[in-house]
């Protein structure tokens, strides 16, 4: 498990990722800081906004959880920002809990992240199988693809904080 600081830009975190999820390299779980350099590259990404939207209508509970989809609206939103490469396009959809941390700040993980590039990169590629989801073999002395590498980014502030990029 992974509970460091990442020290770069946000593009070479995504590359980083990136190059787990084709090469099956680096830990399986990645456990974010709260408020850390990589939980906060989710700051003002689309999931943090509907995910507290959605915690508002169901009455701003302590400890909600939902689950929230990453849509195309987004996807294109991302494009056109050319922000292809950015930590909220690794996130296709997440389960999120909110609590409240006290009067005026909540705490929001993302867990269960599941990408939209997630699973066997090579399964893309022409004559590439789409057999189940592998997953990095401890006992193995080789690298393996795996679906999704556990991922928990954590935000803690008010709601317009966490709202806002």
């Amino acid at each position: 498990m992974f509970t460091g600081t990442f020290h770069g830009s946000e593009s070479a975190f995504v590359n980083f990722m990136l190059g787990h999820y084709i090469n099956g390299t680096g830990p399986i779980n990645y456990v974010f800081p709260v408020n850390g350099e990589v939980s906060n590259f989710m700051r003002g990404s689309q999931i943090v906004k509907d995910a507290i939207a959605e915690w508002q209508k169901a009455g701003s509970k302590d400890g909600w959880n939902a689950k929230v989809e990453f849509g195309p609206a987004t996807q294109l939103r991302l494009l056109k920002e050319n922000k292809l490469i950015s930590a909220e396009n690794f996130v296709g959809s997440a389960n999120i809990t909110i609590n409240v941390a006290n009067s005026n700040q909540i705490l929001l993980r993302i867990y269960n992240v599941t990408s939209i590039t997630s699973g066997d990169f090579m399964k893309h590629l022409p004559g590439g199988v789409w057999g189940p989801s592998v997953v990095a073999d401890p006992n193995s002395g080789k690298a393996q693809p795996y679906s999704n590498i556990l991922q928990i980014y954590q935000l803690q502030g008010t709601k317009e904080e966490l709202d806002k990029k």
